[in-house]
Order: structure tokens, then sequence, then C-alpha cells
């Protein structure tokens, strides 16, 4: 499974009101107990936490993934300043490029 959130807060318990961590966007997390609108995960790094079940996706790297190095990315609808942004990425976290075009990078 992947994070498909920008930062996918997670917790020690289901509906517990203080987080425990956070996960970026794209990050592996593997399912251990699903517990219905929550699932208890472990991440890529070993580290197990409670994380709402919306912020995980089925999609799979085909390729090697790249982390976003600034601060921010926003990540555009097309390789244009004006088109749509879709959403804005915090550093840490993956994305795996499809290609590129005009100095663009496809994710």
């Amino acid at each position: 499974m992947l994070i498909n959130y920008p930062a996918a807060p997670m917790y020690k318990q289901p509906y517990d009101t203080e987080l425990d961590d956070e996960a970026w966007y794209g990050q592996e997390a593997e399912i251990i107990d699903d517990m219905g609108e929550f699932c208890r995960v472990r991440m890529s790094y070993g580290y197990e936490s409670c994380i709402r079940r919306r912020y995980l996706s089925d999609v799979q790297y085909q390729g090697e993934p790249m982390t976003v190095m600034f601060p921010f990315a926003d990540v555009m609808s097309d390789g244009n300043i004006k088109s749509a942004m879709l959403l804005t990425l915090p550093v840490g976290a993956l994305v795996e490029p499809v290609g590129e075009k005009d100095g663009w990078t496809n994710v």
C-alpha cells in the first residue's frame, strides 16, 4: 500500500486525538490489522501506528520513486505553470517519475 495524502496523520490507537507520527505521500505501508475506518500499518522503516484507511492506496511502484527535496512541490495537471494545481507535497514525499516533457517531470 502507498500513502496517498501529502502528510497523513497517524495515531497510537484508532480514533485517538494525539498525533503519533505522520506518513508522507508515496511512502510504503503494510496493513497488519484492518479495523474498518482505520488500519494498523507497519511503515517501510519498521514503525507501527494507526492511520485512516482513506489515506492508503493499492497503487504500487513500477519503477524507482524519487524523493521531494524542496520544502514543498506542487503537482500540476500539465507541464505548465498556469495549469491546475492538483496537490502540494512536502519534503520527503515520494513520487514515481514516468517521463519528462519540456523541462517538467511527469509523475
